[in-house]
């Protein structure tokens, strides 16, 4: 209890903490948190934390780097402007917030930079410099610069990566043809598969169907998939179709479960937690 978790500070704002409570189901046992460049904000309060007080593993790749502390002021006619106040601070001090030096193109195009970089696929193209490297309570060094590095760093899965697949989730086009499926086929669907695991276990996505979010990817975005970046990227299509149709039938976390056998990162994470070594390697606890 009574563990900085994070606080926030401004040019104008006093440094504010928020610390834990005894009210915790996680005080011990083996912990990992994976995280990837799409994590942002909260998570990553949340993963900092955990890094900071060597609680756990952080897996994955850098995140986000989402840590602006924002509040609303009302005008007196009633509108209100909400205006950046202050930065998200990790208990060692590392600032969340990825850095504006670059200017608003820079900082809107990062993302892309890293993936550019290699970033996501070589954990050796992520340079820090030593005035950014803070140490954990425990004594571990880790990162500043923004986002939270991983301890254990697991590379972009590109097996089913195709300038397609790039183009079609831009759109979220698979969502769309989802929606649309589930709409037309939900009676059916529930009278088939009444809970998640006869879905899990039973329900296929033909090549019929597949065929089908193509031709409807097709027409309604006029994008166009080559033979070669189809074959690439269709069992990752499948898959995700089977997902986002669970979510729709059932509860979100039906998403994660139909998404588990395919989720590379997950997997890496079951067998690192069967091994209390990795813990031990990097100094967090694992009791």
């Amino acid at each position: 209890a009574d563990k900085l978790i994070v606080y926030t500070q401004g040019e104008h704002y006093k440094r504010q903490e928020y610390l834990s409570t005894d009210k915790t189901p996680m005080m011990k046992g083996r912990l990992i948190v994976m995280m990837d460049e799409y994590s942002a904000s909260a998570s990553e309060i949340f993963g900092g934390a955990i890094q900071d007080w060597d609680r756990g593993l952080i897996m994955g790749r850098r995140s986000f780097s989402k840590g602006l502390v924002g509040r609303n002021f009302t005008l007196p006619d009633g509108a209100a402007i909400r205006l950046t106040t202050g930065r998200y601070y990790t208990p060692s001090g590392r600032s969340i917030q990825k850095p504006y030096s670059g200017g608003r193109e820079a900082y809107n195009n990062e993302l892309d930079r890293r993936f550019k970089h290699g970033e996501f696929i070589h954990v050796d193209s992520i340079s820090v410099p030593d005035s950014l490297k803070y140490k954990t309570k425990g004594g571990r060094t880790v990162y500043g610069g923004g986002g939270i590095m991983p301890d254990i760093f697991l590379p972009l899965d590109t097996s089913f990566y195709s300038p397609y697949l790039k183009k079609i989730n831009k759109k979220a086009a698979i969502n769309l043809f989802t929606g649309f499926y589930y709409d037309k086929n939900l009676e059916k669907l529930l009278s088939a598969y009444p809970n998640l695991n006869s879905f899990y276990t039973e329900f296929n996505v033909s090549d019929s169907v597949l065929n089908s979010i193509r031709t409807f990817i097709h027409n309604q975005y006029e994008i166009e998939a080559s033979d070669d970046d189809w074959n690439i990227s269709k069992e990752y299509i499948r898959n995700n179709f089977k997902a986002l149709l669970a979510r729709n039938i059932f509860e979100n976390g039906a998403y994660y479960r139909v998404n588990a056998d395919h989720d590379l990162m997950l997997q890496t994470a079951i067998k690192t937690m069967s091994k209390p070594n990795s813990f031990k390697k990097h100094g967090v606890q694992s009791r």
